[in-house]
């Protein structure tokens, strides 16, 4: 399998270059409105319906079990896009003038140096296998397509839910972020000059 992925830090955006594989990346997501207000101290027994899903922070997306499709939520571009003929209508995310796509960082260094106490404390943290057309940045990429493939546990939630999730998305759960990375390792794109540091950091408990 293979797919294309666009360096953003190219001057030829219509250059593409192709990659083998998925690529793993690291993002937070934040539970539903319904668990994020009761806290869920302990719902044992209780249907959990739509609680079940992990959500996107900014456009609250819902992330599928089987796998997310990007879909561009920009539908009235600001003026300033038309006048520098910037924005043009695309049915395919992510697009490269745009801001779409599924967002990851490349190594679970990059997404906890860019992460907030709050953030912490708040989000839940997990591993995505992206594929489709990719645009690759700096510390992370935005992809078409994506898969959660392993979750991290935050002691701000009850044990209960976070099992539950883990099941409900069926991906293995971590209780240390090194344990994560260990499992689920970052992808190699040493190839297109992107190298990753050891995994140093540490996110300091309680979450």
């Amino acid at each position: 399998m293979s797919h294309y992925v666009y360096d953003s830090r190219s001057e030829d955006i219509n250059e593409p270059l192709l990659v083998p594989g998925k690529i793993t990346g690291y993002r937070i997501w934040t539970p539903s409105v319904t668990v994020e207000y009761h806290k869920l101290m302990d719902w044992k027994g209780i249907p959990w319906g739509a609680d079940s899903y992990l959500f996107s922070l900014n456009q609250r997306v819902k992330w599928k079990v089987e796998k997310v499709e990007a879909k561009c939520q920009l539908t009235r571009p600001k003026k300033r896009y038309f006048e520098n003929s910037v924005f043009k209508e695309h049915f395919e995310a992510p697009h490269r003038p745009c801001h779409c796509g599924l967002y990851a960082k490349y190594t679970m260094n990059e997404l906890i140096s860019s992460m907030y106490s709050h953030d912490r404390r708040l989000y839940i943290v997990g591993a995505i296998e992206g594929w489709g057309k990719t645009i690759l940045a700096r510390t992370g990429f935005r992809c078409q397509y994506a898969k959660i493939t392993s979750l991290l546990v935050n002691d701000r939630y009850s044990m209960s839910y976070m099992k539950h999730v883990s099941s409900h998305y069926n991906v293995p759960i971590f209780d240390h972020e090194s344990d994560l990375a260990s499992a689920f390792p970052p992808s190699d794109l040493s190839a297109l000059g992107i190298n990753h540091k050891p995994f140093t950091y540490g996110l300091v408990p309680p979450w």
